[in-house]
């Protein structure tokens, strides 16, 4: 089957005739890459399957168009070459599985992006309930938004939040022939949070202090230098407001929000034949990100690297030498890391 310029659709067995598509994506209006992933649920209680060979089309209200493209099994990229979100119109997508199969998504109209006041945090001191049932005193870094909302609008918008973390490490100098190296790490996204606002009829008309990361300053090792808080804004619908509030239940009992699916979550995306939804979601929305970031200047008492330890050359890490050969998620140097 040809379908919209795809070259060379790869088959897939389905291995599970109860199994069940899961399709979840988004699109803004950000001159970004966009993704979509396809998977299919192999049985209940366990991760799904990746789906490859599908032809992916987005097209607007207006007659532009633009085909995404498989980067991996199961997982599409839309550049911002290819095609670029514009408020006001609207966006829905076709999938084309290599088997036949057809499905859609309902048209949703990109909605104009609401714009942060401000993103900060507060860093303390508070009293958790330790192993034995004592009080013991733990240090905690709370993050903030602030978010004007529109005094009149048709459509009542609600806001969704996602947050990442970058940190970095600097190792030390361990021989004559070593230098000291700064390495990159990100925490990505907890697929396990929902963060939400319901603007309720519209009455109000200001985000204030809303919380969207609170976690205790460990390890010490990730504030030692700037530790960045990568904050997303989405501008959302009634719709999609209501879709992440089952999946916040749904992860509140599992675990997990995408590989295991003890409950299935329909969205807005549909098979043609028979009208019948799938699991997932495909969002069209207005997208902000905005950033904050610590300073070990900024904690009390200032953090310091668990490598600068007295006992450091009797027994230590290898990360403490090469800070590549510590265990996460290694990324390059990003962009705005001194622009802030």
């Amino acid at each position: 089957m040809l379908c919209y310029g795809c070259v060379d659709p790869i088959s897939f067995e389905t291995g599970n005739e109860s199994g069940h598509m899961v399709i979840y994506g988004h699109f803004s209006q950000l001159p970004q890459d966009h993704f979509i992933d396809i998977t299919q649920t192999s049985g209940f209680g366990t991760p799904t399957v990746p789906v490859t060979g599908a032809c992916i089309k987005i097209s607007d209200n207006t007659g532009n168009s633009a085909d995404y493209q498989e980067i991996e099994t199961g997982k599409y990229l839309l550049t911002p070459d290819d095609l670029q979100g514009v408020p006001g119109r609207s966006y829905h997508i076709e999938i084309v599985l290599s088997d036949g199969r057809i499905y859609l998504s309902e048209p949703q109209v990109l909605p104009e992006p609401m714009e942060p006041d401000e993103i900060y945090f507060e860093i303390g001191s508070r009293q958790i309930v330790g192993g034995t049932g004592s009080l013991i005193d733990k240090t905690f870094v709370d993050v903030f938004i602030d978010t004007p909302l529109p005094e009149a609008s048709e459509e009542v918008n609600h806001l969704r939040w996602t947050v990442e973390e970058v940190y970095s490490l600097v190792d030390r100098s361990c021989g004559p022939f070593d230098t000291a190296e700064t390495c990159y790490f990100i925490d990505p996204i907890d697929e396990t949070e929902v963060l939400l606002f319901e603007n309720e009829s519209s009455v109000q008309n200001y985000v204030s202090r809303f919380t969207v990361r609170t976690r205790e300053l460990v390890p010490y090792d990730e504030f030692t230098a700037r530790h960045y808080f990568l904050v997303s804004q989405y501008t959302i619908s009634d719709e999609e407001l209501n879709y992440w509030k089952k999946i916040d239940a749904v992860a509140n009992q599992s675990g997990n929000l995408f590989d295991v699916q003890p409950a299935g979550v329909t969205g807005n995306i549909f098979r043609e034949e028979d009208g019948q939804a799938v699991l997932g979601y495909f969002g069209v929305n207005a997208k902000t990100t905005v950033r904050t970031f610590t300073t070990p200047f900024t904690i009390k008492p200032n953090p310091v690297f668990t490598c600068m330890d007295q006992s450091f050359f009797e027994n230590h890490l290898p990360e403490c030498c090469f800070c590549n050969t510590k265990e996460g998620i290694q990324i390059e140097r990003p962009d705005y890391w001194d622009e802030d």
